[in-house]
């Protein structure tokens, strides 16, 4: 059930970030797309850690944002970062392209485990691409170090203009 609260708030705020892209251009048309997963544990035990993808096309542009729960009991991190970026298609052509990585600090979840999912925005820039696919990575921090001790991954599906 707690699944469905958090998919339900996730839509909520996908839905906001659409109006917002699209009234920041008159004619901008949003297309959306967003997958979550449990990337470790079970939301009934407060142990889960889920991060979503969302991939949106406002006008001539592409944008990814992320959302991440990491439940209360789910880890005993010291710190954390999610990194998220686009893969890119062009009908047409032999290969993908990799919009610029942006990795923020996802402390503010860590730290505060019971406030539902948090939201970061990545990557938007113009592209011609005609499908694109979220990525991301999550990175734990233990004891202060400075190096990652646990990195979860996630790759949503492609997502078309």
């Amino acid at each position: 059930m707690r699944i469905l609260k958090n998919l339900g708030r996730a839509a909520a705020a996908l839905a906001l970030t659409a109006g917002l892209a699209m009234a920041s251009s008159s004619s901008a048309q949003a297309a959306h797309g967003d997958v979550c997963s449990e990337l470790s544990g079970t939301p009934s035990t407060g142990q889960n850690i889920t991060a979503c993808t969302f991939v949106y096309f406002p006008g001539s542009a592409a944008g990814s944002e992320t959302a991440l729960d990491i439940g209360p009991n789910a880890t005993l991190a010291t710190g954390c970062k999610i990194t998220g970026w686009l893969e890119l298609y062009i009908n047409g052509q032999s290969g993908t392209f990799i919009s610029p990585k942006v990795t923020r600090s996802c402390n503010d979840e860590l730290f505060d485990g019971s406030s539902g999912f948090q939201y970061y925005q990545h990557w938007q820039g113009n592209t011609s691409a005609t499908q694109a696919r979220g990525r991301l990575c999550i990175d734990l921090y233990y004891n202060g170090s400075s190096h990652s001790g646990l990195q979860l991954c996630h790759v949503g599906p492609w997502i078309p203009r």
